[in-house]
């Protein structure tokens, strides 16, 4: 509590503060001294504000300060002076560095800006900084500058909320999330919510993953698919027509077995084709066999006629045989009677001449009167 005249006649801590006058004492120009001075001029129930900066009382530590006047029977008597506790500030901000549970993950942070662009709550990467004022303070508040594309929408564009993506003060591209908080009419911050872009479209990637993996499973069970249904329905009819061909072609396979018939296609057009072609040369060969069987017969009949003949043929070459062997035996007879006759040729050409000179001597004598019975014989 400050007096009417700048004494800080009550302090809760009794830092160095205390007891000294804010109007002309060496904490006159602090953020406390500037927060009394505006209460001085505000009617009962109004506050004065005044932003975070170090304050050196509280070891150089950010401090904020709210001051509302004090009237007794409406006269004022001083000046009643709330030091605003960081700590409060930043547990919730922080979400009590729960920040995964809070859906922030492992780099999402959410954290207050001022006018100024310096922030009002400390950073969760505030041991990642490499500033020497952060580090002997070890603090962000009040002390490090923020000047990214959604702070300055919040204090200098047309809009005091949005979401885009950008790079954070750490030069890292964020999902960022943006708005505007208005202190006492007085001021206003910059509330600020951000994660990685690499964490936040995590699932998406997972998920896209999933996608393309889900993609590719079915993209090779429906060519798969295709393949069988393609190696059905054409790679094994056209395989069983060439088949089929070539043992027309070399007089093999079995003629009872047909194409199948799948669809009404040009290959079941085909196949219906080559079944008639089948069908026609199985039907020439039933009927081959037939005549085949019936020429069998014939030819057994003919073979057993030529056993016949062949047994008559040899029976009639044995007689030829005997035959010709009493040919010879007759061919000798006939030499010998050839011989004999030719003998008797010579007898009887002798005897002829004999008979002739009988003859004539008969018909000599016949001539003769003397000899009358001769003549009439």
């Amino acid at each position: 509590m400050v007096d009417m005249k700048g004494n800080l006649i009550y302090t809760d801590f009794k830092e160095k503060d205390f007891a000294t006058n804010l109007k002309n004492g060496v904490y006159s120009d602090t953020g406390i001294a500037r927060a009394y001075k505006k209460a001085l001029t505000i009617d009962e129930g109004e506050l004065a504000f005044d932003d975070f900066v170090p304050y050196e009382p509280s070891y150089n530590s950010p401090a904020s300060f709210i001051a509302t006047p004090i009237f007794i029977d409406g006269v004022r008597k001083g000046v009643l002076i709330f030091q605003m506790p960081v700590d409060i500030i930043n547990k919730i901000m922080r979400f009590s560095d729960k920040f995964e549970e809070a859906g922030l993950g492992k780099s999402g942070e959410a954290y207050l800006v001022g006018p100024d662009y310096v922030m009002r709550s400390n950073s969760r990467f505030q041991a990642d900084i490499d500033d020497k004022v952060v580090k002997s303070l070890g603090t962000t508040i009040g002390v490090w500058k923020v000047q990214t594309a959604s702070t300055k929408e919040v204090f200098t564009g047309s809009s005091s909320n949005g979401k885009h993506i950008i790079d954070d003060y750490r030069g890292v591209s964020v999902l960022s999330v943006y708005g505007e908080i208005d202190v006492f009419g007085q001021t206003k911050w910059a509330v600020i919510a951000e994660i990685d872009e690499a964490e936040a479209m995590q699932p998406a990637d997972d998920l896209r993953t999933v996608i393309v993996i889900a993609t590719i499973i079915v993209l090779v069970i429906a060519i798969v698919l295709a393949f069988v249904l393609l190696n059905m329905t054409l790679v094994r009819p056209l395989k069983e027509l060439e088949r089929r061909a070539e043992d027309l072609a070399h007089g093999e396979g079995d003629l009872t077995q047909r194409l199948r018939i799948v669809g009404n296609n040009e290959i079941s057009i085909v196949s219906t084709h080559i079944n008639g072609f089948i069908e026609k040369v199985q039907d020439t060969i039933v009927q081959a066999k037939q005549t085949s069987n019936e020429n069998a017969t014939v030819s057994a009949e003919l073979a057993v006629t030529s056993i016949e003949i062949g047994q008559k043929v040899e029976e009639e070459a044995s007689i030829v045989m005997e035959v010709g062997q009493q040919g010879k035996d007759l061919q000798g007879v006939l030499s010998q009677a050839i011989e004999n006759a030719q003998l008797t040729k010579s007898e009887l050409n002798g005897a002829e001449q004999t008979l002739s000179s009988a003859n004539e001597l008969i018909i000599k004598l016949a001539d003769e009167d003397r000899y009358p019975l001769i003549r009439g014989s």
